[in-house]
Order: C-alpha cells, then sequence, then structure tokens
C-alpha cells in the first residue's frame, strides 16, 4: 500500500500568501534557518529553537521582542507540521 502520488504533487506553482508587515522579521528568520529541525523516526518533530535563540541572543533583542519571536516561530513550526503530515 503505497502512497498515491499525483501530478498536483509535483507541480511547482508557489500559492500567494500575503505577509503581515509585523510579521516580516520572524518570517526571515524562520528562512535563514527553515533547515533546522529535530527529526524523529517518522521524520521532522520540531523546530531545534537552540539555532534561533542563539541568533536572537547574537542580534541582541529586547526581552519582549524575544518572546514575541518565539510565540511567531512556534506558530510556524506547528502550521509547518500540520503541512508536512497532512
Amino acid at each position: 500500500m503505497g502512497t498515491n502520488y499525483r501530478v498536483e504533487d509535483y507541480i511547482d506553482a508557489e500559492p500567494v500568501v500575503e505577509v503581515w508587515d509585523e510579521n516580516w522579521d520572524v518570517l526571515l528568520l524562520y528562512r535563514q534557518f527553515a533547515s533546522q529541525w529535530r527529526m524523529g523516526g517518522h521524520g521532522p518533530a520540531a523546530l531545534d529553537f537552540t539555532v534561533f535563540f542563539h541568533e536572537l541572543d547574537r542580534k541582541g533583542v529586547s526581552a519582549d521582542e524575544y518572546d514575541e519571536y518565539v510565540d511567531k516561530l512556534r506558530i510556524i513550526e506547528s502550521n509547518a507540521i500540520k503541512w508536512i503530515y497532512r
């Protein structure tokens, strides 16, 4: 019983996504380290936040900004996991 692959699974058409101004910084941060996932037995399990923590420390963001980045990264992580395992 394998997976039934369809032509639509391989089309390179990217969906149009609107990014609000207040989310650009976290999106760029995620894109910079998008390959940094903790792997489980069946594939990606969670983002490796130590990489993001290091970068936020390096940037010297304030405590409030730090929390905001982490909250937004968790939203990205959660939705990426849902998309990966759909």
